[in-house]
């Protein structure tokens, strides 16, 4: 029994993605502190198309009562995905960051995020699950400013044979 041209024999196919289930439930502390600028705020407004005043101007913020221009409500989400990265490049994970694949992110916003607030992320590793071939990983990313929660963000990534 021959193969056709182009595939490969099951003996060569890449083997399965195995993620360390020993770092489930571990939590990597103050992996990104992180000063806001108004700019970046701006920046990253026009990049998500978010037209909101209150996310341009600080005088249209403080109108609304904000002390500064506030931050689109997906922008805790880019601040987790620099927060995990160290995580993903632990070789002791076992992530094959080639093949990582965003499958799901949930955010949970506790207050808006201003300008010139000093947010710190802490990262937990909720789940590190086998699906098949593949690792799904699952993390918990806690946004805080001097102290309490601004956001949560939970992140779902697949890593492995595609």
């Amino acid at each position: 029994m021959g193969t056709r041209p182009g595939r490969s024999r099951p003996d060569e196919e890449r083997a399965a993605t195995v993620l360390n289930p020993d770092y489930e439930g571990r939590t990597l502390h103050l992996v990104l502190e992180h000063r806001v600028s108004e700019e970046e705020l701006v920046a990253f407004a026009d990049a998500v198309g978010e037209t909101h005043p209150a996310c341009r101007d600080a005088d249209a913020a403080h109108r609304l009562g904000h002390p500064a221009v506030i931050a689109p409500p997906t922008y805790p989400a880019s601040l987790a995905l620099r927060a995990e990265r160290p995580l993903f490049d632990d070789p002791g994970l076992g992530a094959d960051n080639r093949s990582l694949r965003h499958r799901d992110t949930a955010v949970t916003v506790h207050r808006p995020v201003h300008a010139g607030d000093v947010l710190r992320c802490t990262v937990r590793v909720v789940a590190v699950e086998a699906l098949g071939r593949a690792g799904i990983l699952v993390t918990e990313v806690t946004v805080e400013a001097s102290g309490e929660p601004v956001a949560v963000v939970r992140n779902t990534v697949v890593t492995g044979p595609g």
